[in-house]
């Protein structure tokens, strides 16, 4: 009983912190003279600190779903960069974050397709991975290439 208990206990702290499923290590994030946007989900009515290579750069308050965003200042490009999101006593850590820029390619095809497009789909170039889930695209440095089963 006493473990359930915990274990409730344990997973709702773990839950008061978290990023948008594109948000990790070795992610590309646009460089200046655009903002690089953050955003996810934290205790509603929380505070939300960003630092970027342990510096102060941005917060966020949670709305009253827990949903929060916060934009980074422009950067220039580079690599080896290190995030560090927190609220509360919740803290993550992201490494390896480049700021370049980043692309949305899309295509139409002329005539119908029988199969709709999958809604993840992931494709290489040497060093970077383009996912696309459900319309919104990430480049990310080091991945694989997968297509969704049919």
């Amino acid at each position: 009983m006493h473990s359930a208990l915990l274990s409730s206990i344990v997973g709702h702290a773990a839950a008061q912190l978290s990023l948008g499923s594109f948000l990790s290590d070795s992610m590309v994030l646009q460089r200046a003279p655009e903002h690089a946007a953050l955003w996810g989900s934290a205790a509603a009515g929380g505070t939300v600190s960003v630092s970027l290579d342990g510096v102060l750069v941005g917060s966020a308050v949670a709305d009253v779903n827990g949903t929060w965003e916060a934009s980074l200042p422009p950067q220039p490009p580079g690599i080896g960069h290190a995030l560090a999101i927190s609220a509360g006593a919740h803290a993550i850590h992201l490494s390896d974050i480049a700021f370049g820029d980043v692309y949305l390619c899309t295509a139409r095809h002329r005539r119908p397709n029988p199969h709709p497009p999958p809604s993840t789909l992931k494709a290489d170039a040497p060093a970077h991975t383009v996912a696309i889930e459900n319309g919104v695209a990430s480049l990310r440095r080091r991945g694989r290439a997968t297509w969704p089963s049919a």
